[in-house]
């Protein structure tokens, strides 16, 4: 299993950016795989066919590795995303008129796993949506789903995976079919007391690795305690 490239959200862009740079190639695949859901999204919601939407988010991501694009951006001109978001657009500008497209430098084999949306989730994430907030939403999921696995791999190497578990399984107790606390004590083997401090626990690790998320993607510090509440929303919903 891959492991993750360990850095913050710009060191992480400098170094993508910076051919000389020691993990440039790491830095690379982690850009990639933490953009690429977002950017096929947004094409897809452009209605690109699949295997066109596959062919530009390729090159558009190699090209923002490869090229002076990404070593513009910089923490004082505002969000990571905003800012990918209007070279994508700007690309996408470049391409009319273009329908044969060299196979790029990274091969489709070195794609991340699964890079194909399946139909019905587009159809969900797209719903009376604009193409860009389509992207925006995709990117909420993705940093969603990559923030708790890196607090549920913190649980489970200190001992306390359980801890994670419960959470999970309470957390849209209100929503939908998730446990209540006191189901969750006898499914764990817990008191309710322990099961209270567990969810309390992991939301808190969750919102601070969020914060930090954000304060790295260029958040306004004005606005990062509404975007944390946002994402909390959007991790109970695809925890059902």
């Amino acid at each position: 299993m891959r492991e993750p490239f360990q850095t913050t959200n710009w060191r992480l862009v400098d170094a993508a950016g910076d051919s000389q740079h020691l993990d440039h190639r790491a830095a690379r695949d982690e850009l990639v795989l933490r953009y690429w859901k977002p950017v096929y999204s947004f094409l897809l919601a452009l209605h690109f066919s699949n295997e066109d939407a596959e062919d530009l988010a390729q090159e558009f991501l190699t090209r923002l590795c490869d090229r002076n694009w990404i070593r513009r951006a910089s923490p004082e001109r505002g969000r990571f995303r905003t800012y990918l978001l209007t070279l994508l657009k700007r690309f996408l500008s470049d391409q009319v008129g273009i329908r044969s497209r060299k196979q790029t430098q990274f091969e489709r084999s070195s794609l991340p796993g699964q890079r194909r949306i399946s139909e019905d989730q587009l159809n969900l994430l797209s719903h009376s949506l604009t193409a860009e907030e389509v992207f925006l939403k995709r990117w909420s999921s993705s940093l969603i789903e990559r923030v708790c696995e890196e607090v549920r791999v913190d649980y489970q190497t200190q001992g306390r995976a359980s801890w994670f578990d419960v959470f999970s399984a309470c957390l849209i107790a209100e929503e939908a079919e998730g446990l209540s606390q006191r189901e969750a004590a006898n499914q764990f083997g817990m008191t309710r007391d322990q099961i209270r401090y567990a969810i309390a626990d992991v939301k808190r690790k969750i919102e601070q690795r969020l914060k930090e998320e954000l304060r790295l993607d260029g958040c306004p510090p004005e606005e990062i305690e509404e975007e944390i509440q946002d994402l909390m929303r959007t991790l109970a919903v695809q925890c059902d």
